[in-house]
């Protein structure tokens, strides 16, 4: 009897011996991605986010009804965990990008930057807001967000997804083919006269439009959500490159921050460190003709 307790203890011990070597082998870095397999046969044929966008051709107070059997396959390049998108994810292929609406919080956690996606678009809508195509549900007669539990139904995450590298474009060639795609601007820096403010006002959470400029004074506004948790960061009064989302509104541009990290403006401003615009009504100037005794501006 004693041989056979003691036997036993042995084994008790050699088996805590190799788990417990198991656990301190184990890497504690990322979580093992899950697997996810997608019947695309049975979402019918898959159509392009520009050939999407193009479905819908009315104005902003209508929907375009989607019925035919046709998916989206995208990656996902912007979720709400900064807090810059609310209940929102941006999804991008090959031809442009998209927005859709969801009715939850915490979407980071499902759908991560560089997570495949495959959309199923049938019973959901295409509507417009601000000449901006997005897609979603019904909402009073507007493109809203799909419910949470409908999520599921309409949103397949798949394997084989990766990051999408940011596309390296010039002020100058922003255009609406960009719409809901992943940008980098390199040589900007932030007007002279917005240095010392903050990306929005974090206190009152009230969204903010920030104008950035490249060396030949071409400008385009960043805007910036009060709840995203850089909103009281002090815009960086540096030169260098920016990553965003980039988005219109009534045929203005417009770029979306992820984070913080993606903006890297440490190096030489070009240009002057103080600069006025005479019809910005702070000062009142005379003005002389350049032809006479009399040359340059009087305050």
């Amino acid at each position: 009897m004693n041989k056979l307790k003691i036997s036993i203890q042995l084994i008790a011990f050699s088996l805590i011996g190799i788990f417990a070597s198991s656990c301190y082998n184990q890497e504690f870095g990322e979580p093992a991605l899950a697997k996810y397999t997608v019947n695309t046969a049975s979402l019918g044929t898959e159509i392009s986010i520009a050939n999407l966008k193009a479905m819908h051709l009315f104005a902003d107070d209508s929907l375009t009804f989607i019925d035919t059997d046709i998916y989206l396959k995208a990656t996902v390049v912007a979720n709400d965990e900064s807090g810059n998108y609310y209940k929102k994810i941006v999804l991008q292929d090959s031809t442009g990008g998209i927005e859709i609406g969801v009715n939850a919080t915490g979407l980071h956690n499902l759908y991560q930057e560089g997570q495949l996606v495959y959309v199923k678009c049938k019973g959901l809508y295409l509507g417009e807001y601000g000449g901006v195509v997005s897609i979603g549900a019904d909402y009073k007669g507007a493109v809203g967000r799909i419910e949470e539990p409908l999520i599921g139904s309409y949103l397949l995450k798949s394997d084989g997804g990766k990051k999408i590298a940011p596309k390296v474009v010039t002020m100058s060639n922003l255009n609406a083919t960009l719409v809901g795609t992943l940008i980098k601007l390199e040589n900007v820096q932030f007007r002279t006269n917005e240095l010392g403010n903050t990306f929005a006002d974090g206190t009152y959470l009230s969204t903010s439009e920030i104008a950035l400029q490249d060396c030949d004074k071409n400008t385009v506004l960043i805007r910036t959500s009060g709840y995203a948790n850089f909103s009281g960061e002090k815009l960086p009064e540096g030169n260098g490159s920016l990553i965003a989302v980039y988005s219109e509104y009534r045929g203005n541009a417009q770029l979306y921050v992820r984070r913080l990290s993606e903006i890297d403006m440490t190096g030489v401003r070009c240009g002057a460190w103080y600069e006025e615009d005479f019809a910005s009504g702070i000062e009142n100037y005379t003005t002389f003709s350049i032809l006479g005794d009399k040359q340059g501006w009087e305050a």
